[in-house]
């Protein structure tokens, strides 16, 4: 849940962490997982994806937050997976899941054909902020080449 005015953030009661937001690839056969703190990041990667700033084709999971729960039922549920990319936020809760979501992935015995990827957006807090920045940049080089492209007499 979240509110319109202030920082309310919580679950709804009765929530259940196993199962979290999920973007499934275009190729049925994906054997890749990105891991988001968030539905909005998970989307905002994706949308980076379609502008061309990666090729990723695989799933997109949210943990909606920093709990490892989503992440380990999508796991038993989907065996095929053989590559991990954490895409977990570069503010210290982010970076924490991460150690300890990499922890986990190396020590249980059930993910051990797994690779692991740390993928950090760079040189932002997210992933969502990584697509703003992306866009204002874009609208940038648009009026640049629209007021280059121009002249009059």
């Amino acid at each position: 849940m979240r509110g319109i005015s202030g920082d309310l953030k919580r679950d709804v009661p009765d929530s259940d962490k196993r199962f979290s937001f999920l973007l499934p690839p275009k190729t049925i056969a994906c054997t890749d997982l990105a891991v988001f703190e968030s539905p909005i990041d998970a989307m905002s990667h994706a949308a980076l994806t379609e502008r061309g700033y990666s090729t990723w084709d695989g799933y997109r999971l949210s943990l909606g937050g920093t709990s490892a729960l989503a992440l380990t039922a999508f796991l038993k549920r989907n065996i095929q997976i053989e590559r991990v990319a954490l895409c977990l936020d570069a503010d210290g809760a982010g970076r924490m899941a991460t150690q300890n979501v990499q922890k986990m992935l190396l020590t249980d015995k059930r993910f051990s054909h797994i690779t692991v990827d740390d993928k950090p957006p760079e040189n932002c807090k997210d992933y969502n902020e990584v697509l703003v920045h992306a866009i204002a940049q874009e609208r940038r080089q648009t009026r640049d080449d629209k007021n280059h492209g121009s002249f009059s007499l």
